[in-house]
């Protein structure tokens, strides 16, 4: 024997839609704001910020040791007034300022011989000149190690 199946009435749909829509919001709610537009985590939350300093980056090595270059030689009379000293402690490279005369740097260099006749392009070959030369070599082969220069090139100052 069959059974006859019993039509439903369109009114009794509306209050099942009703009780589905409920329990499909209920589910949203309970499963938290990032699943309906509201901001993400990442969102939320601030950004993470910290103070900028300006400073200085400095290294230092001290090494123990004795500087002997011979006896002391006073330097002779000389026009002008020595108008800047180096701080002391200063270690002074070749090339770099040792005092100022007039406001002009006095620079160290290496050599048996003062320069004794201001230079210029055309000067006489000497042995200030070859002794300013070589120095100026010295500085450049510092400063282009590393570099692959081909073999004799010359720097154009």
């Amino acid at each position: 024997m069959r059974r006859r199946a019993v039509p439903v009435p369109r009114v009794a749909w509306v209050p099942a839609g009703a009780v589905a829509l409920l329990m499909v919001a209920g589910a949203l709610w309970w499963a938290g704001p990032g699943l309906v537009g509201s901001p993400s985590a990442a969102e939320a939350t601030p950004p993470v910020t910290a103070a900028v300093e300006r400073a200085s980056l400095t290294s230092r090595v001290r090494l123990n040791g004795q500087l002997g270059y011979g006896a002391a030689t006073p330097l002779g009379p000389t026009a002008g007034m020595i108008t800047a000293l180096p701080a002391s402690g200063l270690v002074i490279e070749t090339g770099r300022q040792v005092y100022e005369v007039d406001g002009a740097p006095v620079v160290l260099f290496r050599g048996q011989r003062p320069f004794w006749r201001e230079l210029a392009t055309g000067a006489v070959d000497g042995e200030d000149v070859r002794q300013l030369e070589q120095n100026s070599q010295d500085k450049m082969s510092g400063m282009t190690s590393g570099m692959q220069l081909p073999p004799g090139f010359k720097m154009p100052f």
